[in-house]
This record gives C-alpha cells, structure tokens and sequence, in this order.
C-alpha cells in the first residue's frame, strides 16, 4: 500500500494514514496499523493526507481513493526429470530447456506466459538470471519460472536435469561376424561376440 507515498506527498512531509472505509478516512478513525505488511484480497483502501503538524480542524484533510488489485498466480506445474546423456569424456548433458515449457505450461496459452530457467528459486521468483535455453550442465535442479504477460505476476516450478553416463560400446571384430556361406545361410555365435 505505500509504494505510492512519494508520489501522493509531493516533496511535502504531511502525514497519511490508511483506512478500510471512507468514513473513517474522513473522520481519522481506525487506521490501519502496519500498512507496509498489510495482507488483503482485491479491495480499496481510503488514504488520508493531513498536515504536518495535525491542526485541530478535521475538515483539512485530502481523502484519496486507491485500488488494492491482487492477481491470481499463474501455474507452474511440476514437470518430470529431464534425462539427458554425458557428452563422452565429461560430466555434463546438453539440455534444450524449452522443451519442458508446454509440460510446466500444462496448457495455459504460451502467448499469454513466457517460461524462464533459473539456477536458484530466488532468481526464478525475481526473473533474474536467465539460463539459455541451450544448457550444457551435470546433474542438477534447476527452477522454472512461468509469468503472466499481462500482470507479471511470477510462480516457480523445480526442474531436475539428469546427466547420464555416457555408454561405451566396442565394435565387434569383423572376424568375429564373417562366416563362408555353404548353403545360403550364415549362423554366426552371438556369445562369442559378447561373451558374458
């Protein structure tokens, strides 16, 4: 509620109250207490400018009107691991993190909410920090943050990038799988390809 103070006061140092009704703005009746923590839905609040110091007129007060507007979060659903395999010799994955949008988007239109990626919740929550979308890492969680184009609103979603180990395989010896054909079909041994 008081991120508009300096605009209202102007440079002046009068003094504003915050109050529930317009009835007790404009007689200084019940303000509200802590208005830098104050939690409410949808509402309007009635802001009381007075001189400072308060003279004994009442009447010599500005009542101003201000819309409290609270937007609902978008979703960012809890999308599955994202397996992706080491690059030979290394400990990292390649990860195209947009791939996971339309999973943590869960069908909520992409022209209304753009999908970041964050190394840390807070980043996410902030916008900060923006991971390319082609992301080479080991195993890690990262955080997804989907925010409302319209209200900027922001919710966060973990993601865990999975680095596999990189398999190695042997070509089998050609000797192995080379056999004359005596009657148009070859046998060949598997087991003496890859014994166990």
């Amino acid at each position: 509620m008081t991120t508009n103070v300096s605009y209202i006061l102007n440079g002046t140092n009068d003094l504003i109250s915050y109050h529930t009704s317009i009835f007790d703005a404009e007689n200084g009746l019940n303000p509200i207490n802590n208005p830098t923590s104050y939690s409410s839905s949808t509402a309007t609040i009635w802001i009381r400018v007075t001189k400072n110091p308060v003279s004994s007129v009442i009447n010599c007060a500005v009542i101003i009107e201000q819309e409290l507007k609270v937007n609902a979060l978008p979703i960012a659903n809890l999308p599955s691991n994202y397996y992706s395999c080491m690059i030979p010799n290394s400990n990292q994955a390649p990860f195209q993190l947009d791939t996971k949008n339309n999973e943590i988007l869960n069908g909520q239109d992409p022209a209304l909410f753009t999908v970041t990626y964050h190394l840390s919740q807070q980043e996410a929550k902030q916008g900060i920090n923006l991971l390319p979308n082609s992301y080479l890492s080991a195993s890690q969680t990262i955080w997804a943050s989907v925010r409302n184009n319209t209200t900027n609103c922001r919710n966060t979603s973990p993601l865990n990038l999975i680095a596999e180990p990189f398999t190695i395989a042997n070509t089998p010896l050609l000797s192995n799988t080379t056999k004359c054909d005596e009657d148009g079909l070859m046998m060949v041994l598997l087991f003496l390809i890859y014994p166990y």
